[in-house]
């Protein structure tokens, strides 16, 4: 039986890749470090806001299978489903929003969910931290699961340029971090399987070209990206980790052609946005980004594109 944390952590069993999740990750010695956090952070807790037990933060009673008006919840689980480690952050806005869940709907709330939220957050941060160091002293784990379950699924379900975007983000995530040998690690798990269509080969291939670009290598198959990027037979977010790849790639030695094929771009998602301003933009183009937006409004992917061209542009003078 899966417990309420596990559960709210990872959703119940019933779909192929949740039972596999469940299946590597429960009664893991990560769970249960997770849970040894949670017990000490509830016990350290001052008594006029005190938890009888860690478990009422995450009452049995409630189906934790609607992500409705849980994304914040549906951020992490998606990460652990990609085998990545979620951010502080992330467990900081996960668990503020279960904790406005029980607030709202359980009767007779013990006193923790009875105060001020922002003296709540205060608490959740520190909990956030705690199991932010248990992650982290589990990197290994997340590593071997990835190209684990990265075999299980090429294996069960088959691999298709439709089904294929969750794979692609969570490499180019690897990439994005610089762990170059766990993104070829997956990579050769899934270039094996005899089965894929020419479709994903030539994903994969692009794949590897921004891995090779990222060691400063020089991979010329621009052609190969060029047709992904047009091809209308795969997801518009795999064409725009494509294009994002093609810029990298014209930036080395075509960085005008870069510029002009950015700018017709119809759509600037988080994809091309860091490649953009990663090997494009010019120091007052990013300047000029950064503080025209509202900062908490920029992806992830565009504050690592904003910083990486900054420091760039600062090492070149």
């Amino acid at each position: 039986m899966v417990g309420a944390f596990e559960a709210w952590l990872l959703g119940y069993a019933g779909t192929k890749i949740t039972d596999r999740i469940l299946s590597t990750f429960r009664n893991n010695q990560l769970i249960k470090d997770l849970h040894s956090a949670i017990e000490n952070w509830a016990k350290d807790l001052p008594p006029n806001i005190s938890l009888a037990s860690s478990y009422a933060l995450f009452p049995s009673n409630h189906s934790y299978n609607d992500l409705t008006e849980r994304n914040s919840l549906n951020i992490i689980r998606n990460k652990l489903h990609d085998s990545t480690i979620p951010e502080r952050e992330d467990w900081v806005k996960a668990l503020i929003e279960q904790w406005q869940f029980v607030k709202k709907n359980v009767s007779n709330p013990q006193d923790f969910f009875l105060t001020e939220e922002h003296e709540a957050l205060k608490h959740l941060r520190k909990l956030s931290e705690s199991l932010d160091h248990v992650c982290a002293k589990h990197e290994g784990l997340f590593k071997a699961t990835a190209i684990k379950l990265l075999r299980e699924i090429a294996t069960t379900t088959g691999v298709e340029a439709d089904n294929l975007k969750h794979v692609i983000n969570n490499i180019m995530c690897d990439i994005r971090s610089r762990s170059l040998t766990l993104a070829e690690d997956k990579l050769d798990v899934l270039t094996r399987i005899e089965s894929l269509d020419i479709d994903v080969r030539n994903i994969l291939a692009a794949l590897s070209i921004k891995i090779s670009l990222t060691k400063a290598t020089a991979p010329s198959d621009k052609k190969l990206l060029i047709e992904l990027s047009k091809n209308s037979a795969i997801s518009s977010e795999i064409r725009d980790a494509v294009t994002s790849i093609l810029l990298d790639l014209e930036s080395r030695n075509q960085p005008q052609i870069a510029r002009e094929r950015y700018s017709d771009l119809p759509r600037k998602t988080p994809y091309i946005e860091e490649a953009f301003f990663e090997f494009i933009a010019t120091h007052d183009e990013i300047k000029n980004k950064f503080e025209g937006s509202r900062k908490y409004d920029l992806s992830e992917q565009e504050l690592i594109g904003l910083t990486r061209g900054a420091f760039e542009i600062m090492t070149l003078g």
